[in-house]
Order: structure tokens, then sequence, then C-alpha cells
């Protein structure tokens, strides 16, 4: 296992409660920075497919806002795989 593995692991499971706690109190909008750390945290990893999956969730989220800071950062990691 890499260093930090533990400190991912717990860190992935909380952001995934954070996520399903945002969606039961109706607060969606906040999804995608979720799924932008799950990313980051998937590409440290070197889980590609992992990180690809959450980085295309974020793009998708937003896919109504062009200009979304958010999106653009998925996209440019995206391109960091």
């Amino acid at each position: 296992m890499a260093p930090g593995g533990g400190a991912a692991r717990r860190g992935r499971a909380a952001l995934e409660g954070i996520k399903k706690t945002l969606v039961e109190h109706g607060m969606d909008g906040l999804v995608p920075a979720v799924e932008y750390q799950l990313g980051l945290i998937s590409k440290h990893q070197h889980r590609q497919k992992e990180a690809r999956l959450h980085l295309d969730a974020v793009q998708d989220l937003l896919s109504e806002e062009p200009h979304a800071f958010l999106r653009h950062e998925a996209i440019k990691t995206l391109a960091e795989l």
C-alpha cells in the first residue's frame, strides 16, 4: 500500500458521506465540488479509471455552466491523467 493510503481511504469515505448528505438535504449544487475532490484523491492514488468517473461527473453536473471554475479544473485534471 502506498504511504497515506489509509488517510486517502478515510477521506474518500468521508467525502462519499458528505455527498450523500448534500443530496438528501437538497444541496445538489455542492456535489460537483465533492466529486472533484474525490477525483483528486483517486488521481493521487493512481486510480485513473475512478478519477475519470469522478471528473466526468463534475463535467456532467456542470454542463449547463460552461464557465464554471470546477468544470475547467476537471477538464485540466482529466488531461493530466
